[in-house]
């Protein structure tokens, strides 16, 4: 039964026999080898929940007299290629591309948005749940005007926006815990070296052990956001993630606290920076700001550990030169702006980095 199933599209998941049976409920053996898939592969949920839904209104929708047209273009663009025993096969697959052409896009707005007069069964709190065919899956939205937040099955914690949606395993059965995000989430993620947590949103993929971070990834958008509160991330374009999984050097960015990455859908780029307002680190006490002729050098040192930055600067410069000043409530760009002019300095955030240079 086992194919290359890792490299199918939509359509393809939708085309294959065993796919369909198993959408139908047709026969255990297939709903054993489906589930099992889905439990190694949670990355291809959103493939197959959408593929989901366009069998079931394939099924709905069974004249192929409404696509005669279409099957017939996409005939007379293959069958030079096909020799005369597979004709048979690869008409049957031509009406159903056609069919699938016209059906792909409202079978996954469906999914992914909600098709008007179409209900699912309730499932905890606003969250919405997936249960057809064995599909042990919850679909949360946020949809009463407010936040709302959900406890994962691995104890991590979710606060979804307004308006948002994830998509998870109510058992995270695999050896990966997967989310799917439409929208915007802040996640504090439970420690678990030996199952990353991944998150799909957009374009974009988040991988992570165990931290606390937001997301903001809408479909439609043209950027997706992902901030770092505490602990570490990785931020993988979903292109490459999917294609070079298993490779060690797999591109991407790595995020500490306090920085956050910008990621274009329109140019597939990434930007590192800090987040708008860096918080401090736990455990920092505010009267270690409290600096009483402190060489600069010392002063640079104690917001680095403070706020998880780094600062760059040449210490030869700043070594003899002393600041006294009380910053105990000030933000951290604010702590900066009075250093700078203080001392006749300026900086630059450059890469989610502070340069220190002299005016």
């Amino acid at each position: 039964m086992y194919r290359d199933y890792d490299r199918f599209e939509i359509e393809d998941f939708a085309f294959d026999e065993s796919f369909q049976r198993w959408v139908n409920d047709v026969h255990a053996d297939h709903a054993d080898f489906w589930n099992n898939y889905l439990a190694e592969h949670p990355h291809q949920l959103d493939k197959i929940l959408a593929a989901r839904d366009l069998v079931l209104r394939l099924k709905e929708s069974e004249n192929p007299e409404i696509h005669t047209q279409l099957s017939e273009t996409i005939w007379a663009n293959v069958k030079s290629h096909a020799d005369l025993a597979e004709k048979k096969r690869i008409m049957r697959r031509a009406w159903l591309s056609a069919a699938a052409a016209a059906l792909l896009a409202v079978a996954a707005f469906a999914y992914f948005v909600g098709a008007p007069g179409k209900s699912r069964p309730a499932g905890p709190s606003s969250g919405l749940e997936v249960t057809s065919a064995g599909m042990d899956m919850i679909d949360f939205v946020a949809d009463k005007g407010k936040a709302d937040s959900v406890v994962l099955a691995d104890g991590s914690t979710v606060v979804v926006e307004k308006n948002s949606r994830i998509t998870y395993s109510a058992r995270f059965g695999g050896r990966e815990r997967v989310v799917h995000l439409n929208g915007e989430a802040t996640f504090d993620v439970v420690k678990n070296p030996e199952r990353p947590f991944l998150i799909f949103a957009n374009k974009a993929v988040v991988k992570v052990l165990g931290t606390r971070f937001r997301v903001k990834a809408y479909d439609r958008s043209e950027k997706v956001v992902v901030a770092v509160r505490s602990g570490k991330v990785s931020v993988f374009e979903k292109k490459d993630f999917e294609r070079n999984r298993s490779d060690p050097q797999l591109p991407g960015l790595i995020l500490t606290a306090n920085q956050q990455a910008e990621f274009s859908t329109e140019f597939e780029k990434f930007s590192k920076m800090l987040v708008p307002d860096p918080v401090l680190m736990t455990g920092v006490n505010r009267s270690e700001f409290e600096f009483d002729r402190t060489p600069l050098p010392e002063v640079f040192e104690t917001l680095e550990k403070a706020y998880g930055v780094e600062i760059i600067y040449d210490r030869s410069l700043f070594a003899h030169r002393l600041l006294k000043v009380s910053l105990e409530d000030e933000s951290l760009t604010e702590k900066l702006d009075i250093i700078c002019k203080t001392m006749g300095l300026s900086y630059q955030i450059i890469d989610a980095r502070i340069v220190i240079e002299k005016r």
